[in-house]
This record gives structure tokens, sequence and C-alpha cells, in this order.
């Protein structure tokens, strides 16, 4: 497993051009990494974003009391990306963005 540094840093997508900033919270585990090259596919993400977590949903019904609207439609298995603006719920199964919103922190 990789482990950030300390301070936010750029992960290089190959797929595409974009570069994410990671914040030193977020593990990178080699799943986290491929979701974020196909995430990086299907979104612009900002050069002033940064990821501040990365979470998978284990438990559907807690996560709808986090959030109804935003948690409609998860499934178990589902990744939330939060970044310093909005957060996204991504499938890995299908690769797609299910929904891009703002959560509480």
């Amino acid at each position: 497993m990789i482990e950030p540094p300390a301070d936010p840093i750029a992960l290089p997508v190959e797929s595409s051009p974009q570069n994410i900033r990671i914040s030193s919270a977020v593990s990178l585990t080699p799943d986290v990494v491929s979701a974020l090259e196909n995430i990086v596919t299907q979104i612009a993400i900002g050069p002033e974003e940064v990821l501040e977590n990365v979470r998978v949903i284990d438990d559907v019904v807690s996560a709808k009391s986090e959030s109804p609207d935003f948690f409609a439609n998860a499934q178990m298995g589902d990744y939330v990306f939060q970044f310093k603006s909005a957060s996204l719920l991504y499938r890995p199964s299908t690769t797609e963005i299910i929904i891009t919103g703002i959560l509480p922190k």
C-alpha cells in the first residue's frame, strides 16, 4: 500500500492530464487509485481541489440516514470521494459516478 506524505500531493493519472491533490489522511490503495483514474475520465477536477477523504459504503441504511438525497441510489461497495468543495458517489462495479453534491463534514 502506498502511504501518502504529510502534505497534499499531486497524483498523476495516466489516462488524463489532470493531477489530483490528495490529503495525507487518504490511504492510496490500488482500488482507490484505479477509481481515481476512472473518475478523471468522467469529470474535470479543478487544480484547487484536494481529495480529503475516501470511504467505502458498507452500510447503506446508515449512509442514507446521513444524507438521504445524496445516498438515495447508494449500494454496498460504492466509494464516497470527498473533495474540498464537493463529494461524489462512485460505483466501481460499473465505473460510474452516481451523483455529485455537498456532504456535511
